[in-house]
């Protein structure tokens, strides 16, 4: 996963801020629902951010898949007649790692969407 610097200073920001907050909710409790809010924003621009680096890393894997098939045939590993008619095996081989980080992120994003709704619920007492 990766994350760049100007994200790494945000999340740090909006953590150091929702616990600022929760730390003063003894002197005034509306300051909750200040850290509740920065909560939110900050797992909002978590999702965004990685929904985002899925579809570039999309793009950088269809762009280098004829690269690769043309490595594999100077390789040796694949004969003219796989690269001139893109073999399925080969791409779903090259398309494995994308897959699996896919899945990992859409369950990371699952379980945070989870975490906002329970928020949601417990704040507003509907739960």
């Amino acid at each position: 996963m990766k994350i760049r610097v100007w994200e790494m200073i945000v999340f740090a920001c909006l953590a150091v801020l929702a616990l600022t907050f929760s730390l003063l909710q003894g002197t005034w409790s509306g300051f909750s629902y200040f850290s509740s809010a920065i909560f939110l924003i900050f797992v909002g621009f978590f999702i965004n951010n990685r929904i985002y680096y899925l579809k570039v890393l999309k793009k950088q894997y269809d762009e280098g898949l004829q690269s690769y098939f043309v490595e594999l045939y100077n390789n040796g590993m694949i004969t003219r007649e796989q690269l001139e008619n893109v073999d399925p095996r080969i791409v779903a081989g090259y398309y494995k790692d994308y897959k699996r980080y896919k899945i990992f992120t859409g369950i990371l994003i699952a379980i945070f969407l989870l975490i906002v709704v329970s928020l949601i619920l417990v704040v507003f007492k509907i739960w």
